[in-house]
């Protein structure tokens, strides 16, 4: 099953709860996001079965940008990727 499938997302975002409530949580979620969210189309591809944030999309998600970071700082062994990347988080 896809991460980002409605089963999967209702699932992470509330482990504790039937499969009912959490389903209900998430259309509640997508609901707002979509009302409160200026274009939501533009960021997000919702289907009836997924919820992904769109690539193509004009902003980069965080933790796009943090998983880049993360990977330079591991195959740089002189520390410089890790300074420019603490740097650029604060």
């Amino acid at each position: 099953m896809p991460l980002n499938s409605r089963q999967s997302l209702a699932f992470l975002f509330w482990p504790d709860s039937t499969e009912k409530q959490s389903r209900n949580n998430l259309r509640k979620l997508n609901y707002g996001l979509r009302h409160s969210l200026p274009q939501a189309e533009r960021y997000l591809d919702i289907t009836t079965e997924t919820l992904t944030w769109r690539m193509d999309s004009p902003y980069e998600l965080d933790t796009s940008q943090l998983e880049a970071w993360s990977k330079a700082v591991l195959s740089d062994g002189s520390g410089m990727a890790s300074q420019l990347a603490l740097s650029k988080l604060s």
